[in-house]
């Protein structure tokens, strides 16, 4: 994009034309899904309008004001933001500081840190996590589960995401629905899967006998099938990373996300 710093590539777009982009595709979602839309920011300079010396940023190109001065409807907006974080890239800018909270990038919506190095420096798994949250920020999505590219990977993070779920169940423990998010009780959880993540055996409990469970990779495909009644599978044959568990208890489907490492 032709902004500040917006990149080597030699195919570049206006400011105007990308935020009309965004802003198309934004509505587009909004008018036949129920689905929250944001998009990548590479760095809080660009999703800031804070202008200080010490960080000087060069404006929130995803305001709803500046995503609509390019395509102007009223659906043409984003739901959060969502900017990254590397070593060394745009250093001042940074998610993780103290003494930056998101009242000082000024940032009217949700944040989170969508994209960071699992196998950072600058800061460990936890101090990124712990001090996101501390600044306000809402999420942390570390790069990354599977890409074996020296960028970090699962086992980088695993357990300091466990820790600080652990730290504070309350904000980690929801549901998704279509148009709301509700707080799991989860005394109520009809099937529970523990350790998650882990690096062998997972434990099935449920309120209602199991009839089948199944294990699918991230590409959908179905890896595992267990018997009747089994409460113990062992996934330490499967390669690290992310699997969709799915138990069926007197005909009632329930998914979870289970983790190896």
């Amino acid at each position: 994009m032709n902004v500040h710093g917006g990149g080597l590539t030699n195919q570049i777009v206006s400011k105007e034309e990308m935020q009309r982009f965004v802003g198309m595709i934004a509505e587009a979602i909004h008018l036949y899904s129920p689905k929250m839309v944001t998009v990548g920011s590479a760095s809080l300079k660009w999703n800031s309008n804070s202008f200080s010396i010490a960080t000087p940023c060069t404006g929130n190109l995803w305001s709803d004001s500046e995503i609509q001065n390019a395509f102007n409807r009223p659906l043409a907006k984003l739901d959060f933001y969502q900017v990254h974080y590397w070593d060394n890239s745009c250093f001042v800018f940074d998610p993780f500081n103290l003494s930056y909270s998101t009242s000082y990038w000024q940032l009217d919506k949700p944040v989170i840190v969508g994209e960071v190095g699992g196998n950072e420096t600058d800061y460990s798994p936890a101090q990124m996590l712990s001090n996101s949250y501390a600044n306000g920020f809402s999420g942390v999505l570390f790069w990354s589960v599977n890409a074996a590219d020296g960028q970090g990977q699962f086992s980088d993070y695993c357990n300091q995401k466990l820790q600080f779920r652990n730290m504070h169940p309350s904000e980690i423990d929801f549901s998704c629905y279509p148009n709301s998010v509700q707080q799991i009780n989860t005394e109520e959880e009809m099937v529970k899967v523990f350790p998650n993540p882990t690096n062998g055996i997972i434990n099935i409990e449920s309120q209602g006998l199991i009839e089948r469970t199944e294990i699918y990779n991230q590409t959908g495909q179905r890896i595992y099938t267990s018997i009747a009644g089994e409460s113990q599978i062992d996934i330490s044959v499967f390669p690290s990373g992310m699997y969709l568990l799915r138990t069926i208890t007197e005909g009632q489907h329930h998914l979870k996300t289970i983790f190896r490492y």
